[in-house]
């Protein structure tokens, strides 16, 4: 099945050009929490490509680049990869108005210096599109969604109002970037799942002293 996709997948792909002007969507690997629960109605995430090619005019083009672990031919990955995706997706990718199926060794630097923004579910490719300035649309319930450069979008309505506005030409705050992450960094800890990197002891204390200087912050700001 996964040679079916592999195969499948190469024969529908086409050049990009460099005198088009497009949007780049990268495909998530699925299984993953990234899309399912997170994607929430776009967990498929042919319905966002979909929604995004009904909004847009016909000289913008979307870029559609397929995870590079999907295709992971070893052993333990075998089967990996290919769920929640029907035998005919690629074929029905490449039949949505202005889809262009890219090649998987795209460079993504390529994508996404030359796009005209990033569209995504919850991928963390639309963080690395605030290096090269570009803005991006999140189908999904991302974790940075309150991060400079990202919009957020659940309907046709949200997304024609970030292209009729032209908020992809946004200028990007690299500032306001380092600030999210600063946030980020004093108010989340290091959790390894397997235990190898810490012990669950020890990264349970360190969650229980982040919550309480939390608390004791939040208490120090609320009135006598």
């Amino acid at each position: 099945k996964k040679f079916f996709f592999y195969r499948n997948y190469f024969e529908l792909t086409e050049k990009i050009s460099d005198s088009e002007k497009f949007i780049y969507f990268p495909l998530h690997y699925q299984p993953e929490a990234t899309t399912m629960p997170y994607g929430n109605f776009y967990f498929d995430q042919i319905n966002a490509v979909r929604l995004l090619s009904s909004c847009i005019k016909d000289d913008i083009k979307i870029y559609v680049k397929e995870h590079p672990d999907t295709f992971n031919l070893e052993r333990t990955a075998w089967s990996r990869g290919l769920f929640s995706k029907h035998l005919d997706y690629y074929k029905d990718l490449s039949k949505i108005k202005n889809v262009k199926i890219i090649n998987i060794n795209t460079a993504s630097n390529l994508l996404l210096k030359n796009c005209l923004f990033v569209a995504t579910i919850t991928g963390t490719t639309a963080l690395q599109a605030t290096i090269f300035k570009k803005n991006s649309l999140v189908f999904g319930d991302a974790w940075f969604k309150d991060c400079e450069g990202i919009f957020s979008v659940r309907n046709a309505k949200e997304i024609n109002k970030f292209i009729l506005e032209k908020k992809y030409e946004h200028e990007i705050n690299l500032s306001k970037i380092e600030s999210f992450f600063d946030f980020l960094n004093a108010n989340s800890c290091e959790w390894s799942k397997t235990g190898i990197i810490k012990k669950e002891e020890q990264q349970i204390e360190e969650v229980t002293s982040l919550i309480i200087k939390r608390f004791s912050d939040i208490s120090k700001n609320l009135p006598n």
